[in-house]
């Protein structure tokens, strides 16, 4: 029960961060920071947490469109978040599987090889099942239109996948066992995977407000 509210908090905590981010209507995200800490947290700690990263999924996306002008759109507004949180549990729990089967964990990941398929089961294949689940959900939910479903799954699969590339190693340098394998990457992994959080944070925020600033310079001269 402690892992599972563990996990909750932190999935809830960095997810609303996560939104900071977020592209209209508010769930597809340039960076998903929750989507490496589910998938190190579950190599860690078993699929035991599952529901806590559903619980933290569920809490952050019920009061991003919140809508409780009726009944309806109450019960639409929360088969949502839950659709979002499956799919984010579905997700980290595959990526768990597939690492445990083909790379193994434990594992220090000391060969490229092991890096290499760690990342790349972790991440690109694994996000493939929170993209699809939640794109779907906002789709049949009537909260995107068929348009906008590629690009939104786009945006919310890469989110996903550089979320696990960046906060997945993060975590499990933290706090892996044993110490020694892991302690001696804090500088040189830990440290130039932060910097480039920063610096696609940083472009996604100068490109957005360039985004928002040419369409409102559009809208005037029009």
């Amino acid at each position: 029960a402690l892992a599972i509210l563990l996990a909750g908090m932190a999935y809830y905590v960095f997810g609303r961060l996560g939104l900071l981010l977020a592209i209209p209507p508010g769930y597809a995200t340039a960076v998903w920071p929750t989507s490496g800490l589910a998938l190190a947290g579950m190599l860690l700690m078993g699929y035991r947490i599952s529901p806590g990263v559903m619980l933290g999924s569920f809490c952050v996306n019920v009061g991003t469109a919140f809508d409780a002008s009726s009944p309806y759109t109450i019960l639409v507004s929360i088969t949502i978040a839950l659709g979002i949180g499956f799919g984010a549990a579905a997700s980290a729990g595959v990526g768990t599987y597939l690492i445990r089967k083909f790379v193994g964990f434990p594992n220090s990941l000391d060969s490229e090889s092991d890096i290499f398929r760690f990342l790349f089961l972790g991440g690109p294949i694994g996000c493939l099942i929170s993209a699809t689940v939640g794109v779907a959900t906002l789709w049949l939910t009537g909260v995107i239109a068929a348009p906008d479903t590629v690009y939104s799954w786009w945006t919310w699969w890469v989110g996903d996948t550089i979320g696990v590339f960046i906060f997945a190693p993060i975590v499990l340098i933290l706090l892996s066992r044993p110490r020694h394998l892991w302690q001696h990457r804090k500088l040189s992994v830990v440290l130039p995977l932060c910097i480039t959080f920063a610096i696609a944070v940083t472009v996604f925020v100068f490109a957005s407000r360039w985004e928002t600033d040419r369409r409102q310079d559009e809208f005037e001269r029009r």
